[in-house]
């Protein structure tokens, strides 16, 4: 198993083979990557058994004792995290195809991003040197401007959101409050939302007797539920009231039998 650990500020991996990934194996490369970088504010992750407080105390106790705080992305929603999961494909096919894949994940972290600085520069504050030519002045240490790259962030963040959110027709969902009935639609069940939690659009909600945490998207409000999807399912729903004549079948229209579904309720 290779596991990764990746900033969001430089866009910089670390790779380390994992023989079994539990929780003492995790924590153990995590304590490598402080060594070497200090302690972080926040560390997100996947949710994983090495990360389930309900099957292990151990990565908890670990970040209370080590004082940096643990968020986890939505189950069932890799969106939730995608930046982070776009690296670990990326370096994961690197080092399928490298013959020396720490050649190729060190070119990875000279190349420039989007915004004119490479993986590097943004998290030691230098060019590092490779088996590419490179002019000795280039590697001197030198600040970012905090400023510019700022802006150039900003400017590619909301480029790209805006394309996708043209492009999948996206829009604001509403809050959902604790007590209200909502149907989970990968699951297939209904329930009822208990709290949202710390999390962005993360919400627990209670069906029967199990407790799921899930992102707003994969929640619709129970409102919603009650739809005919075409004509046949109509028909068969009516036959079954023995109040309902055949007459009133007969004069039914098509336009009167399909109610419109919203692609979100599908």
């Amino acid at each position: 198993m290779v596991h990764s650990d990746f900033r969001y500020y430089s866009r910089n991996s670390e790779i380390a083979r994992i023989d079994r990934p539990t929780s003492a194996e995790v924590i153990n490369h995590c304590k490598s990557i402080f060594y070497r970088h200090g302690i972080p504010d926040v560390v997100s992750s996947d949710n994983g058994s090495q990360f389930d407080p309900v099957q292990t105390v151990e990565f908890k106790d670990f970040a209370k004792s080590y004082g940096f705080k643990h968020i986890t992305s939505s189950p069932k929603f890799s969106q939730n995290n995608g930046l982070i999961e776009a690296a670990v494909k990326t370096a994961k096919a690197h080092i399928k195809k490298s013959r020396d894949p720490y050649l190729t994940l060190m070119a990875y972290r000279a190349i420039p991003l989007e915004n004119g600085f490479s993986p590097s520069e943004l998290l030691m504050g230098r060019r590092i040197n490779t088996t590419l030519p490179v002019a000795k002045t280039q590697l001197q240490p030198y600040s970012v401007n905090k400023k510019v790259l700022e802006a150039k962030e900003e400017r590619r963040i909301e480029g790209q959101k805006t394309n996708y959110d043209q492009h999948h027709g996206v829009r604001n969902l509403d809050e959902l409050d604790p007590g209200q009935k909502v149907r989970i639609t990968d699951r297939r069940v209904t329930g009822k939302v208990l709290q949202k939690t710390p999390y962005p659009r993360s919400y627990l909600v209670q069906s029967g007797k199990r407790v799921y945490r899930r992102n707003r998207k994969h929640l619709i409000p129970s409102s919603h539920h009650i739809f005919i999807q075409n004509l046949s399912q109509r028909t068969t729903l009516m036959s079954q009231d023995t109040k309902l004549s055949s007459r009133c079948l007969s004069r039914m229209s098509a336009s009167d039998a399909i109610t419109p579904v919203s692609k979100d309720l599908l």
